[in-house]
């Protein structure tokens, strides 16, 4: 016998026992997170663009703005901002703060919704993964499993109080896609809760399109190499997944934007995709062709088909969800968005982190390509499409960081299969080698651990800032001189990052609630803290559907003066909001000093930009429209005379 033939030994652990003990670890879990959380929570608001962002739809949602119209009026103002972002994640927190205002205030019926929507997904995202680790090692991985779900550190994370992005829904959407797939093999009903589960997840943000495409291959490969044992799951999944795609589709978007293009939503090209691929496996399947090269054939012709249907419809969605991108926005902000950088930057930059999202997913796929050959055949299935889905999702957090969440969700029930195995092997050893063994079991594979063990503070050279020239020619050191100008170090990244949540707090924000409603002028990251926290629109966020205020802000803010104005004038700008130790901002100051931020930082604003008084991190300036219109006004003929 194989010693991976271990995973496969019956065991007499009762599921309601384990499924008890999750549902307990959910209930101490989510209340030590609300105890610790909620305080922060209610003095600074939400520490994320996106969850203000979430925030302010919801808000305009419940004030009326038509659930089909996903355009953010206060963004990219005074033009609006379309969103790509799905209803499906604004209904549920609409729906909780509603709940919430029938005993509480809107605004404490906010944070509390804030603080209970991640707080119930975490439930199904660690009832998922002990299931999965049940499925891929047995009865007694689950409860290994429920302890891998919490040590998976970019996962869990986003379970915490204040995260309404749609990154947690679409993890635990992807954890049950998969739990339901593999159920598939033996449940065939069950694939058809997968196809639903896909469409939602695509639904929601097209970050889970790889991992849906690879299950459905793997899916589809399955019925190629045991049509008897997979026909049916195919035709379920095939018919579901479509079906629910175009219903939901429907339901979320206006009529008139149905056949539109987009490419970074669950638009008509991925309709195509979804209808040629899956409408075609379940014909396929059900029409049973007993010939392998038949089978293999007929899923050729449904990619050529699909692809074909994209390069007809939508040409350039074939180059993925950011093929419409405006390119000019790449190097400005693109390229600085932590989740879209990939891996040999993230180890140029960050090795610390490096190592934590990659290491566990690493080792947990190798497992899974050595386990999935040796493994019993009933459990291969579930073993395969473990390794195809960590392997791909590894694949594209190498070249975009925000894969790393799918990997690590995928590691966490092979770490827990790890575990079943090495305490198997240590049965009947003595009790000091069998709990150390147990104990390197937990760790080694352990991101939870692995962010500690490389915590800056112990490991500190890890995190040494590269040397530059001119911090080594000012300050004779490696560091940027931060103390002449009283700046913080941004080349400290805990530094860097405890100032822009800082600058994201909404007691940041506070002294811009007492002006008037207008225009702001911001540095993208802090666009959505002025929709969150005040009446004020803004030009820019962080958004790469914004690029045309994104291209405006930068242009104002690195330009001079005149260039500045007439991105003023054009937009209507009334006021220009800036946190004095946002990185961006010192950055600019420091690079170039004198660019329109520089100088009106260093208190040298033009004649039609009055500052305001302010305390905090916030400094503002009101704009003198008259002093505005001055200056940005073309000579006209008697003024060229004038000057003869």
């Amino acid at each position: 016998m194989s010693s991976l033939d271990l995973l496969d030994k019956a065991t007499a652990r009762p599921v309601l026992s384990d499924r008890g003990l999750v549902a307990i670890t959910w209930a101490i879990v989510a209340l030590v997170l609300a105890l610790s959380v909620a305080p922060g929570l209610i003095a600074d608001g939400p520490q994320d663009t996106d969850a203000m962002m979430r925030l302010a739809e919801v808000r305009d949602l419940l004030a009326g703005q038509s659930w089909f119209d996903m355009t953010q009026w206060r963004m990219n103002a005074p033009d609006g901002l379309p969103m790509h972002w799905s209803r499906l994640i604004d209904l549920p927190i609409a729906g909780l703060i509603l709940v919430f205002s029938g005993f509480a205030s809107r605004a404490t019926a906010e944070t509390l919704a804030m603080i209970a929507w991640p707080l119930l997904l975490l439930g199904p995202y660690l009832f998922a993964v002990s299931d999965l680790a049940r499925r891929l090692a047995g009865p007694h991985a689950a409860l290994p499993g429920l302890a891998f779900a919490i040590f998976a550190v970019p996962v869990f994370a986003t379970f915490t109080p204040g995260d309404i992005d749609h990154h947690n829904a679409q993890l635990v959407l992807t954890a049950w896609m998969v739990v339901t797939l593999i159920d598939s093999e033996t449940a065939p009903a069950r694939a058809a809760l997968a196809g639903l589960f896909a469409a939602a997840m695509l639904s929601v943000g097209l970050e889970g399109l790889p991992m849906v495409a690879l299950a459905s291959a793997t899916l589809a490969v399955a019925w190629i190499d045991d049509p008897g044992r997979f026909r049916l799951a195919a035709i379920r999944f095939g018919l579901t997944l479509p079906l629910a795609l175009g219903a939901i589709r429907m339901v979320t978007t206006a009529p008139s934007l149905w056949l539109s293009t987009a490419c970074d939503v669950a638009s008509a090209p991925y309709l195509a995709i979804a209808a040629i691929g899956g409408f075609g496996l379940a014909a396929l399947a059900a029409s049973d062709p007993q010939r392998r090269w038949q089978r293999f054939a007929g899923l050729g012709g449904l990619a050529v088909a699909a692809a074909g249907a994209v390069a007809l419809v939508a040409p350039r969605c074939l180059a993925g969800p950011y093929a419409e991108v405006d390119p000019r926005i790449v190097p400005i902000w693109l390229d600085h968005v932590e989740e879209a950088q990939s891996l040999a930057r993230l180890v140029m930059d960050e090795p610390r982190q490096a190592f934590v999202s990659f290491l566990t997913p690493a080792l947990a796929f190798g497992i899974a390509v050595i386990v999935r050959k040796q493994v019993a055949p009933e459990r291969r299935f579930a073993w395969t499409m473990i390794a195809v889905l960590l392997g791909g999702a590894i694949l594209v957090a190498a070249q975009q960081l925000r894969g790393s969440t799918f990997a690590a969700l995928l590691a966490a029930p092979v770490c827990a299969a790890i575990v079943v195995h090495v305490r198997q092997r240590l049965e009947g050893l003595k009790p000091i080698p069998t709990l150390l063994g147990l104990v390197a079991a937990y760790l080694v594979p352990n991101q939870a651990f692995h962010a500690r063990a490389l915590d800056p503070a112990t490991l500190a050279f890890l995190n040494e800032p590269k040397p530059s020239p001119a911090g080594a020619a000012a300050t004779g050191s490696g560091r940027p001189d931060a103390g002449a100008s009283g700046e913080p170090d941004l080349s400290d990244a805990t530094v860097a990052r405890s100032e822009m949540l800082a600058c994201l707090a909404s007691g940041t924000m506070a002294p811009a609630t007492t002006l008037p409603p207008g225009i702001a002028l911001t540095l993208s990251n802090l666009g959505p803290s002025v929709l969150a926290y005040t009446r004020h629109a803004t030009v820019a966020g962080p958004y790469h559907r914004d690029a045309a205020g994104i291209l405006d802000v930068d242009h104002a803010m690195k330009g001079q003066d005149a260039d500045a104005a007439r991105v003023i004038a054009r937009r209507g700008i009334d006021y220009i909001f800036i946190c004095k130790t946002d990185s961006p901002a010192v950055l600019l100051r420091r690079d170039r000093p004198d660019a329109f931020l520089s100088m009106l930082m260093a208190g040298q604003a033009p004649a039609w930009a009055r500052e305001l008084p302010s305390t905090g991190r916030l400094r503002m300036w009101a704009i003198d429209r008259n002093a505005l219109a001055a200056a940005t006004r073309l000579p006209s003929m008697a003024d060229l005379r004038g000057t003869d």
